[in-house]
């Protein structure tokens, strides 16, 4: 599930999934607009507060 999806689907702010993840806001929007890449221990942490619905593999390819 690509970020985007996710934080919509949950009703989350970037900054709030930031505060979770933590990290600023500024990266998490980076994420979501496929500005960024995420570090090997950013994906970890990513799939770890989304329960796995968000892994290193949802940021290969952007939908927009």
């Amino acid at each position: 599930m690509k970020l985007a999806k996710y934080l919509k689907l949950k009703g989350m702010t970037q900054q709030q999934f930031a505060d979770k993840l933590g990290c600023t806001q500024n990266y998490v929007c980076k994420l979501v607009h496929y500005q960024s890449w995420p570090s090997r221990e950013a994906a970890e942490a990513i799939a770890e507060v989304t329960k796995g619905k968000v892994t290193a593999n949802d940021f290969l390819f952007s939908d927009e």
